[in-house]
């Protein structure tokens, strides 16, 4: 273009620019008068449309304060705010809301975005009434109810609330609840709703009781993505109890809760993560109060080091530690634990009502989602899967437990001053072990240890269980209250314990233990009386081996030292010991089935027990009885030292006391399976001055396995007996000596036992009228017993069954010697004769022929008998009688006058003549005839001269003659008083006759007809 050309194009161009400027000035021009306009009309319009629009949508009254707009900043501010609620009060508020618009953004990107928001003192109150409504209820359904649109992108640079307050009232708890949420702030930089944007963001404030909280760290929307830190500071557990207080009836008092938590999500499906790391919680000096009481009180739980992942289904517990628990468990005459009170049935929870749903197809609903595919599995199966899980370390340190129990009789107490526990490494993984360990002391002393270690998660592991000085005594209250006779005043368990177990399988767990067992200085008492009963220094079981899956017990050693047991039987004859372990009621079949007991049969012989046999457990009952829990014990050796039994028996009067002391032995193996019997060997002293010993052969374990125990005793002193001698023998003992060899067997619960007492230098002193005195002559019994050097030997067998509730091994015995004393009362002579050579023949009695007083060969031999029984039984004093047989006698003695009336007649040296027939016939007529002169024959013979023994014949001359012989009362009584000197004469031959203690006794003045022979009576 040339000069001119370009000269004459400048007049055109400048009308165009002049036009541009012209355009922005009038734009410039109009956008500040509509900015203008904005500035000074549209905040007005904009107050009353936002008023009415809020009004008729929430059905509540909004004031809007001064609303500032700058529209050349995009900026819009609004003071003064407030929503009231429909009970007057204000439901919204706050003093400023600031907002910076950033037009470009959404121009550019179509994004809102706000480069700043600010809210100061935001105030919100919501209220829950006693229906469960809250108070917005109606806003929260109209909102169900509106169609949801999609919201475009959003970003805010910087949201920043400040001074927010919160109150929320609850009518609808049993007690309402308040609280106010405030001071708060929040800030929140950087949100974005684009994908992978992160912001950062912190909440942190107080409540009206000081309660902090704080809440901070970086937040995502597409995805949903989360991490940061909560913090919760001196929660008040008490000011939440109506909330949980429907789930306790005691009330909660004090407490605080401060909750630190580190927290990661992401719910990007391809990335997913829910973690909780390095959490932790504290709750300090917590206490629940019931009924006036604080039966529980908490001085702290910590949790810590807790970690989760909900994606990888793992979480891991670092530390849960309670310090300074204690419990006062309290249980009532009613049988009620004050714990158990602390905690009742939760009230039904009280929910606002909810929104209503969306009907399927209105307006604006979203499509229900299709079912669900396979694309879902892999979450599901996720969601399904195991929990892997680790408790690196629980504990229990320094809490105490006080137990008052008011259901006995005597209320019992116990308190464990110090209780603590611990497990380390517990986990699901059944691969790794774990330890564990517990631990209480009581009051009084006494402590429990536990522990154990091994792969917990399989149920299984080894353990240690020790008790060191357990008071046992503090149990009695609760003996008491199950029916115990027998109350524990002292008494400490040591006990030592360990071994494997499994209990992987609940229907037979197994373990193997191994250990030790020992009761030391134990005290028992009659409940009723107050007396003691039995007591021992220690008493140990070592060696213990106890296998639960075979069913099998070993003890290697059992050990009794010092033990003493106290036998009292008061006056009505009842022993402690059936106060103690009574004996159940005896059934009429039980009556029927023992009816041949030991005692009745002791009864009928003197010298046997029984002689039908009772009836034996069956084998099922020993079977059922020994191994319905263990198949087999076995105790390797017992051994007591220095035990003693007293006696003491009020029944008899004096007093019987008998002491069994310094009892000191031991027994061999013995077991369950019958192989075999352990050797028993005992020795004792009888008040301090008898020996005893006892040995055998024993298995207390079995019932078909055969005992077998001998007794010997010498020198027991018999005065402590004198009671029972004067009660049931009428006499009370002087003095005297008693020396017992005792043998028993004891097979199937059998008792057979052979018992021999020697008694020496006894003798009775004075007499006792008791009821229960036999009536029969004793000392003649005793004096028939003792020999010359003083000793009185009893046999007396016994045999019963342990099973027979009528049985007992003393009444047996008394009534045994009793028994004897009646068969020696009523035949003494027959005990002589068979003791002294008499065999069985009567000795109370020697045979005579008729009409003589000169002994006989039987006569003799039974006074050989006699005169050497009585030179044995020094004590024995003989009493002769002659008897007569008043017609064989009376004949006799007729015959022997008859005899001597003919001798007369004849010459001195013609003694001989009477022997021939002729003469005796002469002179027997002669004597006739001398009797009966006025006898017809007589009288004719004289007259004719003939001889009168020709006259005479053909007629019984010598029966006349005999009946005309007078024998009365005086001849009989001559021949038994000669009779009795023959038998006397006899006994007092030789050297060592007892002339002092044998006597005649006086012959009645008319005998009666006892037979041919002289009686002996003891004395």
């Amino acid at each position: 273009m040339t000069a001119s050309a370009a000269d004459s194009a400048l007049p055109a161009a400048a009308p165009r620019r002049h036009l541009w400027r012209n355009i922005a000035l009038g734009f410039v021009l109009f956008v500040a008068a509509w900015g203008a306009f904005i500035a000074l009309f549209g905040p007005g319009w904009f107050k009353r449309r936002v008023e009415d629009r809020i009004t008729q949508y929430i059905h509540r009254p909004a004031h809007l304060g001064p609303i500032s707009v700058n529209p050349y900043t995009l900026t819009f501010r609004v003071d003064s705010v407030r929503i009231d609620d429909r009970d007057g009060g204000p439901l919204f508020q706050w003093d400023r809301l600031a907002v910076t618009y950033r037009l470009k953004s959404f121009v550019q990107s179509g994004e809102v975005v706000f480069s700043a928001i600010q809210i100061v003192r935001p105030y919100v109150r919501f209220r829950l009434s006693a229906r469960g409504v809250l108070s917005i209820q109606d806003i929260l359904d109209s909102l169900a109810a509106t169609p949801s649109r999609p919201l475009p992108p959003l970003a805010i640079g910087h949201l920043q609330i400040e001074q927010m307050r919160f109150e929320w009232y609850d009518s609808a708890r049993a007690k309402p609840f308040y609280t106010q949420l405030g001071p708060a702030t929040i800030d929140l930089r950087d949100f974005s709703t684009r994908r992978d944007s992160l912001s950062r963001y912190t909440f942190a404030g107080r409540t009206e009781q000081d309660e902090r909280f704080s809440w901070k760290g970086t937040l995502g929307v597409t995805p949903f993505t989360s991490d940061g830190e909560i913090r919760l500071e001196n929660l008040k557990v008490a000011k939440y109890a109506p909330y949980y207080g429907d789930a306790l009836r005691a009330q909660v008092t004090g407490g605080t809760l401060d909750l630190d938590a580190k927290y990661a999500i992401k719910a990007d499906p391809k990335n997913r993560e829910t973690k909780l790391i390095g959490g932790t919680l504290d709750i300090r000096d917590l206490a629940l109060a019931l009924d006036g009481a604080t039966p529980a009180r908490l001085g702290a739980l910590h949790i810590g080091g807790l970690d989760a992942d909900a994606v990888a289904h793992t979480a891991t517990l670092g530390e849960l530690t309670i310090r300074k628990l204690a419990l006062d468990v309290v249980r009532s005459p009613s049988g009620a634990i004050n714990l158990t009170g602390l905690v009742g049935a939760p009230s039904p929870k009280v929910t606002a009502i909810a929104p209503a749903k969306r009907a399927s197809g209105a307006k604006g609903a979203k499509p229900k989602p299709a079912a669900v595919t396979a694309a879902a599995t892999p979450d599901s199966a996720a969601a399904s899967a195991p929990w892997s899980w680790t408790v690196h370390h629980l504990a229990l340190d320094s809490a105490s437990v006080s137990l008052i129990d008011s259901v006995p009789t005597l209320v019992g107490k116990l308190k464990a001053t110090y209780v603590a526990a611990r497990l380390d490494t517990l986990t699901s993984n059944p691969d790794i072990a774990s330890t564990a360990h517990a631990e209480f002391r009581l009051e009084g002393g006494g402590r429990f240890v536990l522990e154990a270690k091994g792969p917990l998660a399989r149920k299984r592991g080894t353990f240690k269980l020790l008790l060191d000085s357990l008071p046992m005594f503090q149990a009695d209250p609760w003996i008491a209250a199950a029916g115990g006779r027998l109350a524990l005043t002292s008494g400490r368990m040591h006990l030592e314990l360990a071994g494997p177990f499994d209990a992987s399988d609940p229907a037979a767990p197994s373990a193997t233990i191994s250990g030790s067992v020992r009761v030391d200085n134990l005290g028992t008492q009659e409940r009723a009386d107050g007396d003691p009963f039995l007591s021992w220094r220690s008493f140990r079981f070592d060696g213990i081996a106890y296998d639960t899956k075979a069913a099998t017990l070993e003890i290697a050693q059992v050990s009794l030292d010092r033990p003493v047991i106290l036998m009292d039987i008061d006056s009505a004859g009842v022993s402690n010991f059936a106060h103690l372990f009574p004996k159940a009621p005896k059934t009429p079949a039980d009556s029927a089935k023992l009816k041949a007991s030991a005692d009745s049969a002791a009864a009928d012989s003197a010298f046997v027990g029984p002689k039908a046999p009772l009836p034996a457990r069956s084998d099922t009952a020993l079977s059922q009885d020994s191994t319905s829990k263990l198949k087999r014990i076995t105790v390797g050796k017992v051994t007591i030292a220095n035990g003693a039994f007293r006696i003491t028996d009020e029944s008899v009067s004096p007093t019987m006391r008998l002491t069994i002391g310094r009892v000191t032995g031991t027994t061999g193996r013995f077991d369950s399976d019958n192989v075999n019997r352990g050797e028993l060997a005992l020795q004792a002293m009888v008040d301090e001055v008898a020996p005893l010993t006892i040995k055998g052969q024993l298995n207390p374990l079995s019932d078909t396995q055969e005992s077998i125990l001998e007794f010997d005793a010498g020198g027991v002193d018999l005065l402590p007996f004198a009671g029972y001698s004067g009660r049931y023998l009428g006499y009370l003992i002087a003095k005297g000596k008693m020396k017992t060899k005792l043998h028993w067997q004891v097979k199937q619960r059998r008792v057979k036992s052979e018992n021999v007492l020697t008694l020496d230098g006894f003798t009775f002193g004075d007499k006792v009228n008791h009821p229960d005195a036999t009536s029969m002559p004793v000392k003649l019994g005793f004096a028939v017993l003792r020999d010359r050097s003083g000793q009185i030997v009893l046999d007396v067998p016994v045999e019963g069954s342990l099973d027979d509730p009528d049985f007992s091994f003393g009444r047996v015995i008394v009534r045994a010697l009793l028994n004897i004393l009646r068969n020696i009362v009523t035949a003494p002579f027959k005990l002589l004769g068979s003791l002294f050579g008499g065999g069985s023949a009567d000795l109370s009695e020697a045979p005579f022929d008729a009409g003589a007083s000169a002994l006989g060969a039987d006569a003799t031999a039974r006074l050989d008998a006699l005169r050497k029984s009585l030179g044995e039984r020094p004590d024995l004093k003989l009493s002769i009688e002659g008897a007569v047989d008043t017609i064989a006698d009376r004949a006799a003695l007729r015959r022997l006058a008859l005899d001597k009336r003919l001798r007369a007649q004849a010459p001195i040296m013609a003694d001989t003549a009477l022997l021939l027939p002729s003469v005796r016939s002469a002179r027997l007529a002669a004597e006739f005839a001398s009797l009966f002169p006025s006898d017809s024959v007589v009288a004719a013979a004289r007259a004719a001269r003939r001889p009168l023994a020709e006259a005479l014949a053909g007629r019984d001359v010598e029966a006349g003659v005999l009946d005309a012989i007078v024998i009365g009362a005086p001849e009989l009584r001559a021949l038994a008083d000669a009779r009795a000197r023959a038998c006397r004469d006899y006994l007092l031959t030789g050297d060592a006759a007892p002339v002092e203690r044998v006597f005649l006794a006086a012959t009645g003045a008319a005998p009666v007809a006892v037979g041919r022979k002289a009686t002996f009576k003891l004395e």
